[in-house]
This record gives C-alpha cells, structure tokens and sequence, in this order.
C-alpha cells in the first residue's frame, strides 16, 4: 500500500462522480499541511469564496497515517458551509477514523485467518490487534502483561542444508513444546519463519522470565533438525518485555524485545557459549586460579593474563580484586537496594562457607524480611537458627563451597553477579557483572545444580 496515494473510493447522494478527482497524491497536495494536522479545509479548485464554501474536505487519521480524505459539498439548504459546520466534521471525522481502521483490521483477519492450521500460531495481525486491546485494560485496571520473543537464531544457516519439510516438522515440534508451556489464555502469533511472539496477560517480567526457563527445560531435547546423515541443534533465543515497565505501547514493547536480542548476543553468556556447561563449572571458568591474579594489584587491578577472557564492549563487567570490606560494602549496597523498593519483586542468592556472616546483614536491614525479594544462602549449616521470613537456607558440603563467596541479584531493575574466592592473605579474587543476560542465566544454573524452585 502507498501511503502517498489516494484513491476515489466510494460516492454517497447526488454526486457527478465524473467531475471529481480520482486521484490525489498527498505529498504534492497544496493543503498538506492541513491534512498531515487533520484538520478540515474549503475546497479551492473552483475560484471565489461562495464557490468554495459550497465544499470542504476533512481527513480521516489515525496516529500519523492519513486513512483517507472525505469530501463534504452541497449543503441541503443550499447555504454555505460555516466554520461551525466544519467543527462538527471534524469531530465525526474523529469516530469515521476509528471505524474506518477497525474495518481494515478486520478485513486482514479475515482474509488471513486468526490461526494458521497448520502451526497452531496465530496470525500477528490479529496478534498486534490482541495486544492494543490488552494495552487498554491493562492501563485501565492498573494491570501487566509480558511480550515473549521466540527467536531461532540459525534458521536461515540450517535452511540450506535440509528439505522444507523437514525443517518445517523441526519448527513445529519447537510450536508444539511451546505451546504445551504457555496457559489457555495465551497467544503465540508468528511474525516470521523465524520469529514468534507470545502475549503473556497478567504476567510480570519475573513471570515472563519464569515461562521462559520453562520453556527452556521442554525445548532441551526437541530444539534440533535432523535427517538420516546429520543432525543440527537449533539455537533458540527466548526474550521479553513487560507493560508497563519497559513501555506503554506495543512499538515500544517489541523495540525493548528486539534490543534485548541483541543483548543477548553480545552477552559473555553467549559468546562464550557457558550454557553448555554447570554452575560450579562457569565459577571456574570466570573466576580463574590465584596465579591469575598478581599479588602486588589490588583495588580492581587486574592481569591481563585474565581480563583477555572476560573483557566486554558495553563495560559491564571486569576481573576484580578486592578486601572483605569492600565485598561487605557491596552486600550493604544490596540490601539497602531491597529496602528502599520492598514492594519490587527480586531473587538474592548469598553464598560461602560459613553462611551464618550474612544473617547479621540480614538483621541489620529488618525490612528486607517483608520485602518481595526472596533470599537464598547456600553454604554449610552453622549452630545459628534460620528463624528469618522471607529466607530459606540451602546446606551444602564439599570442595566446591571452600573459600567461595558469591552474591547474585535480579530486581525488576537491576542485574549484578559477584563470584569470589578468597585468598590466604584474606583478599578476595573474582569477577562481578551487571549483564542482565548472564545474571538471569547464571540463576538458572544454580537453581537447576540445587534443585531450587523454578519460581523468582
């Protein structure tokens, strides 16, 4: 469709179609200016005021696209137009506009469908039409919902290696996974072979991260192509964006997805492609040894040796070096974070050794324990009681918890992950990172090494 152009549509009463214009290019038209702001206009092709006040135009918009341009002539009583006639127009134009695109809306439904047959997805016409409405109530009833982004980031690299079908019968059984994740009163609607989205109602973005690690687990062993010769894993990015916290429409609903996308691929989760491997084995890919850390740097200086393998474009995160009042400094800043937003939902993982350290932290922010931020300490139990709310502990033993100190937090707005270990001479070594993606990620991992709950 040009938007440049207009075309004569339709006559209403005694009108000589043969003497109107059939067609209108509204980048050359002389009341542009007037069309673009919607407001109603005299028809000047004829010379003299009486003559053009006999008629009148009013564009009929919505948002920024010119829908159409009526023309209005030839007033019953045979008087002129009056300014006071062309303000009534310009308000019934206002509910002409709305019909108008609702009819085309409906008329692209209808000519594709709501739901493809074949994949079960429905169509994103009717998805963007799904979500305007969502957008509506939600901001109405002061509710959320979550956009979720389904992305096969090789599609097109494994597409010239298998037949259509097989490829096709692949995608589907992703579909069929997916849709066995997602409730009755969710809709997955695909925009391209490739790219599928998901309206998530009454889902927050600790919600839509929830449906996603679901998703995950489903997708482990049916995200591949195969035939009787080779076999290709399908790399699956899954992303979201949520109402209202990452925007108030769905443009900019799907911009936050589509950057999120990108994040991801830049991430040092994906680069160095660490969901392949355990928790306690990207700790010691990070982390490193002590050799790797010379003795005389301190205060975030670090060897090159290791900062090689983690430095990142957007200078999220670095190779650390630091004493324990600075790792302290760090966990107060934390909890005083989860203090000052109780009402905002989080995950706080605190791990060492000896875990009984934080409960003094803990009870030194008492508000932290009606907060909506779940609290995990995972290390060796001590003789102290876990009488706090809002905390469970998570007793472990062995190696892989000697001299380790960790802190990972996710809020709805903030990231952070501090992995250490600490030296003999009571310096701690690591790496900490404020990438969303690793965050999110690396939570994952934990929860799947200790059985924890799904949810965050």
């Amino acid at each position: 469709m040009n938007d440049d152009v207009l075309k004569l549509a339709t006559a209403r009463g005694a009108v000589n179609i043969s003497s109107e214009v059939d067609t209108l290019h509204l980048s050359t038209h002389g009341q542009l200016g007037m069309i673009k702001a919607g407001k109603p206009f005299y028809d000047r092709t004829n010379e003299g005021d009486a003559a053009y006040e006999n008629a009148f135009f009013i564009p009929l918009k919505a948002e920024e696209r010119v829908l159409g341009l009526v023309k209005v002539s030839d007033k019953l009583n045979r008087d002129r137009f009056e300014v006071r006639d062309l303000m009534i127009a310009k308000t019934i134009a206002g509910f002409a506009s709305i019909a108008v695109e609702n009819a085309w809306k409906v008329k692209e439904i209808e000519f594709e469908g709501f739901k493809d047959a074949k994949t079960k997805t429905y169509h994103i016409s009717y998805f963007a039409d799904y979500v305007t409405k969502e957008i509506l109530k939600a901001g109405r009833y002061q509710r959320t919902f979550s956009i979720l982004c389904l992305k096969i980031e090789n599609y097109h690299k494994v597409r010239g290696d298998y037949k259509d079908a097989i490829l096709k019968d692949a995608v589907q059984r992703v579909l069929n996974a997916t849709i066995g994740v997602l409730r009755d009163a969710d809709i997955l609607a695909m925009s391209k072979n490739d790219e599928y989205y998901a309206l998530l109602p009454e889902t927050d973005y600790f919600g839509s991260l929830m449906t996603i690690r679901r998703i995950k687990n489903v997708l482990k062993d049916k995200a591949f192509v195969s035939d009787v010769n080779k076999s290709h894993a399908m790399e699956i990015v899954l992303l979201s964006a949520s109402f209202p916290k990452d925007g108030d429409d769905l443009r900019t609903l799907l911009e936050v997805v589509r950057r999120r996308t990108e994040e991801t691929r830049k991430s040092l989760y994906t680069r160095d492609r660490l969901g392949e491997m355990g928790f306690w084995n990207i700790f010691e890919r990070l982390v490193g040894k002590e050799d790797d850390y010379p003795l005389a740097l301190i205060d975030g200086k670090v060897s090159m040796k290791v900062e090689r393998d983690f430095e990142d474009d957007e200078g999220m995160g670095k190779f650390i070096l630091f004493t324990p009042q600075v790792l302290s400094q760090i966990q107060e800043v934390i909890l005083g974070e989860i203090e000052a937003n109780t009402d905002s939902r989080g995950i706080l993982y605190l791990g060492a050794k000896n875990m009984e350290q934080f409960l003094t932290y803990l009870r030194n922010h008492s508000k932290v324990e009606s907060s909506a931020t779940k609290i995990f300490l995972i290390g060796e139990k001590g003789d102290k009681g876990w009488e706090l709310p809002n905390l469970t502990p998570v007793f472990v033993r062995g190696e892989e918890i000697e001299k380790v100190q960790f802190l990972i937090f996710l809020s709805v707005d903030y990231a952070y992950a501090l992995l250490t270990r600490e030296r003999e001479d009571g310096m701690h070594y690591g790496v900490h990172t404020s990438d969303p993606v690793f965050v999110e990620n690396i939570i994952a991992k934990l929860q799947e090494n200790y059985h924890l709950q799904v949810q965050l």
